[in-house]
């Protein structure tokens, strides 16, 4: 039999890991259940990109945010259609490896890594912010 901490470990590491990869802290926010589309989450993103990187033109941002708003709405539908957290983990990391694939191709090298750097710090924060959110030892129990 397993102890209870043992048990809150296994569980509490993929639904951090999935609080990071389904919303961004720059998003979080702007973000309260209901309230938030995928259109808005886009547009956010996409403006944090083009302060951040930037963008080459209104051409290379257009392609962002479509590109942001087709995965926004699929990661919407992953956490809203899969079973049980590890699906629903699961079914969101596929999507942000899918997005980062199709991202390499809009994005310059340079840029690229600007952005996997951006993505680095706001799932530092995210997973920060969970944690004073559960009483400061990530567990979220």
């Amino acid at each position: 039999m397993k102890s209870k901490n043992s048990l809150k470990k296994r569980f509490a590491v993929p639904v951090l890991s999935a609080a990071m990869l389904l919303l961004p802290p720059a998003l979080q926010a702007q973000y309260s259940p209901g309230q938030s589309t995928a259109e808005k989450r886009a547009k956010t993103l996409s403006d944090k990109m083009q302060e951040r990187l930037p963008l080459k033109d209104s051409i290379e941002y257009n392609k962002v945010y479509a590109l942001n708003l087709k995965y926004a709405q699929k990661m919407q539908e992953a956490i809203q259609g899969a079973d049980g957290r590890m699906a629903k983990f699961s079914a969101a990391k596929s999507v942000q490896k899918a997005k980062n694939k199709e991202m390499k191709t809009i994005l310059t090298k340079e840029e690229y890594e600007k952005y996997q750097q951006m993505m680095d710090e706001m799932k530092a924060a995210a997973r920060e912010k969970f944690r004073n959110r559960s009483g400061g030892n990530g567990s979220g129990f």
